[in-house]
């Protein structure tokens, strides 16, 4: 798990700025979908890497005792 950290962060990165080069569109829509999409990555990164294992860490401690 934890070698996993520097691919997720690597592939957040990448995807967010894939996204964000529509952020330079002329298209309003655009902007806003590049804007929506990439806040969503950032958001479903930090849920995954930081809330998710916290719950899961709860839920094992629970089945031991």
């Amino acid at each position: 798990v934890r070698r996993a950290g520097v691919p997720i962060l690597l592939s957040l990165l990448t995807t967010v700025l894939a996204f964000s080069t529509m952020y330079l569109s002329s298209f309003s829509g655009a902007v806003f979908f590049s804007l929506l999409l990439s806040l969503s990555i950032i958001v479903a990164f930090c849920v995954g890497v930081f809330v998710l294992p916290v719950f899961f860490m709860n839920s094992v401690k629970e089945k031991q005792i």
